[in-house]
């Protein structure tokens, strides 16, 4: 096989590239370790909180559980046409929405 100028440059230029990767891949990995570190010391870590703990307000989170609905019994999803709803996948349609939000101002909710 003849080594011409145009396979040394392209040979070069791959040569580069994955260096150029591993280079990105070993500086970026300990930096996504210390945000994720930082974010969980900010939000366990009662010194960093600039502002007071409010009782009164509550943050309603859609987590995987939530969204998956996979510990529910079928009885409970035939008798909840928003399960059901839920149950169809996420995104979930507007009509789940509106059902959570009057639950919510049903239990007493002043602002949503």
């Amino acid at each position: 096989m003849i080594a011409t100028p145009h396979r040394r440059a392209l040979t070069g230029l791959c040569l580069a590239c994955a260096a150029l990767i591993t280079l990105l891949y070993l500086t970026v990995a300990p930096y996504r370790s210390l945000e994720t570190a930082a974010g969980d010391w900010l939000s366990t870590n009662p010194a960093a909180r600039l502002s007071p703990v409010r009782p009164d307000i509550i943050y309603l989170g859609i987590d995987e559980a939530s969204k998956n609905l996979d510990s529910l019994f079928d009885e409970d999803l035939s008798k909840s046409p928003t399960l059901r709803l839920m149950k169809g996948g996420w995104p979930w349609n507007r009509a789940v929405y509106a059902a959570i939000v009057d639950r919510l101002v049903g239990a007493g909710a002043k602002v949503v």
